[in-house]
């Protein structure tokens, strides 16, 4: 039932397959993997033990949303071009 409000948690975060989120999981038992095995496959399990980490990690996932983005704009204008 917990694992249950978590992915429901999420689930407000990410609410389109276009969608992009982040969701923190801050407790050790998220690192186990009897827990870990209950979440979606998708996820990306990430460690971060200090919050210089977690920044550049932050960058580094909405810099590639960005890049994404950008993408599917020109890929979309082309289609509209041709």
């Amino acid at each position: 039932p917990a694992i249950n409000r978590v992915l429901q948690a999420a689930g407000r975060v990410i609410r389109s397959e276009t969608d992009r989120g982040v969701v923190l999981l801050i407790d050790r038992r998220f690192t186990v993997s009897s827990y870990r095995r209950l979440l979606p496959a998708e996820w990306k399990p990430v460690c971060v033990r200090e919050s210089k980490d977690f920044s550049s990690r932050l960058s580094v996932f909405w810099g590639a949303g960005n890049q994404e983005r950008r993408e599917r704009a020109e890929f979309s204008d082309i289609e509209r071009q041709g």
